[in-house]
């Protein structure tokens, strides 16, 4: 055999081992890397400090309040409250994403659904805000509202001791009628304590 063919053969095999090896340490380190955002707060402060008021805050500009004096719209009446609005859904949409992350969902089956279902709900809050729609806000809100529900009773509610279940929420929103077959929907004037 020709010892330049030989060289040739070679030096492709060298070449294709070296690939080869860079490939296979490119490939561990992709699977030894470390994660680029940490989750290290816990979610019951997640919740607490990010979701929760962001919530209440897209909440309480929507829907009506019954009291003493009337019926009142809580739909806001300045820039600064559609801000706070538009806000308040979209932060509660980051915060969907928040909960999607890897090592801090629960599972990638329901935990995934919901959460994904809280994002899209949040999203067409905010539409809503930016079209100025009242009953697109207070219908997206319901939405993100089961959303909340139903993470809840899935993941947190089975978790506490059943002393503890009642106190951890707030109350339902009453549903009562109003005019021309609309529902009113009552919600606490301030979050829950």
């Amino acid at each position: 055999m020709d010892l330049s063919i030989e060289k040739g053969f070679a030096l492709r095999n060298r070449t294709f081992t070296i690939a080869l090896a860079a490939a296979a340490t490119l490939a561990l380190g992709a699977c030894t890397k470390e994660q680029p955002y940490q989750i290290d707060l816990p979610m019951k402060e997640l919740m607490g400090h990010v979701i929760d008021p962001a919530a209440w805050t897209f909440w309480r500009t929507t829907g009506w309040v019954d009291d003493e004096t009337g019926t009142h719209n809580r739909l806001p009446t300045t820039e600064e409250g559609w801000l706070a609005a538009e806000t308040g859904a979209v932060t509660v949409a980051e915060g969907a994403n928040l909960l999607m992350l890897p090592g801090r969902r629960e599972d990638d089956g329901d935990w995934m659904k919901i959460a994904k279902q809280l994002y899209d709900a949040s999203m067409e809050s905010r539409q809503a805000v930016i079209d100025r729609d009242e009953q697109k806000m207070f219908d997206t809100g319901g939405k993100m509202y089961e959303a909340c529900v139903a993470c809840h009773a899935k993941y947190l509610l089975p978790k506490l001791p059943p002393e503890e279940r009642d106190a951890t929420f707030a109350p339902l929103p009453e549903v009562a009628p109003k005019d021309k077959g609309a529902t009113l929907m009552k919600v606490p004037a301030e979050p829950p304590k």
